[in-house]
């Protein structure tokens, strides 16, 4: 990607998702011609929106001096809309008007903010004024990073006539999973994020959240009622009802990555002839490292190559616009659906593809299995190409007052330090994390595509997690995680009806590991790491039945997992074959 200097990045710099500062609203008029200001070519005007109920969200507009109708931008945010001057400002030269909204209660706008929860009323009615001024056309581009996002595809969903295109930044699509993957909770991701965003208050240091983080109950260093949590969500897109084309960009390092895959997903299943335009474009970044130069995630560089500057970004959406606004022929709808970036030694590289996952992709299993080498001194095994004849069994005791700490992995970026690829030596002698590692590769493989492990196992407790970490070993000796999940007994079955194990009996649990593309080099081993626990990227189970929020103690609970070939255990992956 092409990269420009600071000037540059400055004037046209797009404003990215948890911004770790909040800025005092700026005071408003209540019509749109008493703050109508002229910079550059460009009409600038802090307005008031009317909603339903008689509520005033306050909205940023840019648009061309001139006086026809053009197309606009839409863009819904927590996040203060005054943050946004040089995005919409950019815009506006190139011929499009802009409309940044603050959402309810946020910034200036009236009313009580509880994200995710009854926002499509505000959203049309937001639409419509702006479909109502003089200077708009029916054609809207609606575009957001992240939570913004979420309000984009939730607008969409209504199929409203004017709406033409989405653009989805890193943008979210199932509140639930992102909140709940697997059924756990994302502790250190969503509670700093509602900290900050919902209550409005300070980010703490990070000896103060590691207090918060270990509080029994844990609600009791909550800021709401944890029913808030159930209450938003609830929130979820319908899908099926976009039917416009989109454009999605997200990294592997990305704390949401995974729905904007989801997303993509979802439309790309439909019949060819219902079937939406879609790009999708999968770097190497975290969160909030695109736009902008960095080439890092942790300990890792991913080359020049790797960045998408500000001002690729600003030119894509350009592009996108005029493609799908305006009707331009320039070719994007003509170039590769899929621009994936692939990491690891040797690689770094993009690649293009016309689908996700690409054409040819195989999939693979690696299974559990005892080590009678003699080699291996702790409890594990081997990961080979076939199931165990005879059953193996391996077992460990899951204390959650001593939980396995995160390592580095697709993390929050609000403790970048933790975040990012990581190495994960020094887990293979605890005594709760259970070491299997396949023999060195023959030959390179490309990952690409998604992950998953299946565990057959048991437990002494009613409900616990199971945790799984994959791993490159490299001849250095350098363990580099690939990708991690969990999966929260009560919920394996189903989130809705939760069923309880009973102690002993054997159950299948299936751990989503996300999706990936890595090239990994002939020499090189596989490792899996099979837990209970990965705190606080998630929050400990109590091991017994009680809501984890409201947990006054914690138990310990013996594991035991099995693998066979009735009762198989293994990682599954996608990769490319030459």
């Amino acid at each position: 990607m092409v990269q420009v200097g600071n000037v540059l990045r400055a004037r046209i710099a797009f404003v990215s998702f948890f911004v770790l500062s909040l800025l005092v609203p700026l005071a408003v008029e209540a019509k749109e011609k008493d703050k109508l200001e002229s910079s550059g070519g460009v009409l600038h005007s802090t307005v008031k929106i009317p909603m339903d109920d008689g509520a005033l969200l306050l909205a940023e507009v840019y648009r061309p001096r001139r006086v026809s109708p053009v197309p606009f931008v839409f863009q819904w945010t927590p996040y203060n809309a005054a943050q946004h001057a040089a995005f919409g400002e950019d815009l506006a030269r190139a011929g499009y008007a802009v409309a940044v909204i603050n959402a309810r209660g946020k910034h200036g706008s009236e009313g009580d903010y509880l994200p995710f929860v009854d926002e499509e009323k505000d959203l049309l009615a937001a639409l419509n004024w702006i479909l109502e001024r003089e200077w708009s056309q029916e054609a809207a581009c609606l575009f957001g990073f992240s939570s913004q996002s979420y309000s984009a595809q939730l607008l969409a969903a209504t199929g409203h006539p004017a709406i033409k295109t989405v653009i989805n930044i890193s943008g979210l699509t199932d509140v639930e999973e992102l909140f709940f993957p697997g059924g756990a909770f994302r502790l250190d991701t969503i509670f700093p994020w509602l900290q900050f965003n919902y209550v409005e208050r300070p980010l703490r240091s990070i000896r103060l959240w590691k207090r918060s983080f270990r509080a029994l109950p844990l609600s009791s260093s909550f800021g709401w009622e944890p029913e808030v949590f159930q209450e938003m969500a609830k929130g979820s897109v319908k899908t099926e009802g976009i039917k416009i084309p989109v454009l999605h960009v997200t990294g592997w390092n990305d704390v949401v990555y995974r729905q904007t895959l989801f997303l993509y997903d979802q439309l790309v299943r439909r019949p060819v002839e219902s079937r939406p335009f879609q790009k999708m474009i999968l770097g190497p970044w975290m969160h909030n490292h695109m736009p902008g130069d960095r080439t890092t995630a942790g300990d890792e560089d991913f080359g020049p190559e790797s960045p998408m500057s500000h001002a690729d970004l600003s030119a894509l959406v350009h592009r996108w616009c005029d493609r799908f606004l305006l009707g331009k022929e320039n070719g994007i709808d003509q170039e590769p659906a899929i621009d994936v970036f692939v990491m690891g030694k040797g690689a770094n590289k993009w690649r293009h593809e016309s689908e996700w996952p690409p054409a040819g992709m195989k999939t693979r299993r690696l299974y559990l299995a005892p080590d009678h080498s003699g080699e291996e001194p702790r409890v594990g095994g081997l990961l080979v190409h076939s199931p165990p004849a005879r059953e193996a069994q391996s077992s460990f005791v899951f204390d959650p007052n001593h939980p396995v700490p995160t390592e580095g992995g697709v993390n929050s970026h609000i403790f970048e330090h933790n975040a990012g690829i990581k190495d994960q030596s020094r887990f293979n002698e605890r005594s709760d994390v259970l070491v299997f590692t396949s023999p060195p590769l023959e030959e390179d493989w490309l990952f690409c595509g998604p992950m998953r492990v299946m565990l057959h196992a048991a437990s002494s407790a009613v409900d616990t997690d199971f945790t799984a970490k994959l791993i490159e070993v490299r001849a250095d000796a350098y363990e580099r995680i690939i990708e991690d999940g969990i999966v929260r007994a009560r919920f394996r079955v189903s989130r809705k009806t939760p069923q309880f194990l009973t102690p002993g009996k054997v159950e299948p649990f299936s751990i989503d590991l996300g999706s990936t593309a890595l090239k990994i080099p002939a020499g090189s081993r596989l490792r899996l790491h099979i837990s209970s626990s990965n705190f606080p990227k998630y929050d400990r189970n109590p091991n017994f039945r009680v809501d984890p929020f409201e947990a006054e103690e914690l138990r310990e609970a013996t594991q035991t997992i099995f693998s066979s070939v009735e009762r198989p255990s293994y990682v599954e992956f996608g990769i490319l074959e030459k």
